[in-house]
């Protein structure tokens, strides 16, 4: 078995509105990131010789402030 590295990006988009009141964001996220590969000559070769589990986790948000 032969693991590989793999990029595991994260992002944070932010914007205010009405001067400073209201805001929205998106962020995305990838919690893990899995490569792996089997030599092809292997017990397994017929069942599994490459995997790749990716997620994205994709968030909106909205928040506002009360000024008192």
């Amino acid at each position: 078995m032969r693991s590989v590295d793999s990029f595991v990006p994260n992002m944070v988009v932010t914007q205010s509105f009405m001067e400073g009141k209201l805001a929205a964001g998106l962020g995305a996220f990838s919690a893990y990131g899995t490569d792996t590969q089997w030599p092809g000559d292997g017990p397994l070769r017929y069942v599994i010789t490459n995997s790749r589990l990716s997620m994205v986790d994709i968030t909106p948000s909205v928040a506002t402030r009360s000024i008192r």
